[in-house]
């Protein structure tokens, strides 16, 4: 079973991930290239004002990654923020097989640990 905690949006937990751009210093690459070969993988739509928790801790063996404008990748025109139904930030953790575990609110990333158990 999988927790929700942050509502309706067009993506739901078990729902297969969307893919989407996004922008680095390598330049522009699409976000399903990030899963390819990873375990679980976590990604925290930042605001300008976002302060997250160390996840590395709370999510051992996830690759992590932060988007955003001070975060590892952006998000041109906030195309995936959308998509994942996180306007204001949120965390998405992703599973092995490229579907989506469960979606949490920044402040709240304890709830994504439960679904790694």
């Amino acid at each position: 079973t999988h927790t929700d905690r942050v509502g309706k949006s067009p993506v739901q937990a078990g729902d297969r991930a969307p893919d989407g751009l996004l922008e680095g210093t390598e330049g522009t690459f699409r976000l399903h290239s990030l899963l390819c070969g990873a375990d679980y993988v976590t990604l925290a739509f930042l605001n300008l004002d976002s302060q997250i928790a160390d996840l590395s801790a709370l999510l051992p063996g996830c690759d992590i990654y932060t988007i955003g404008e001070r975060g590892d990748f952006l998000d041109p025109g906030g195309r995936l923020r959308r998509l994942y139904g996180l306007p204001r930030g949120g965390l998405v953790l992703i599973r092995p097989d490229g579907h989506v575990a469960g979606r949490a609110p920044l402040e709240e990333p304890e709830w994504l640990a439960q679904d790694l158990l």
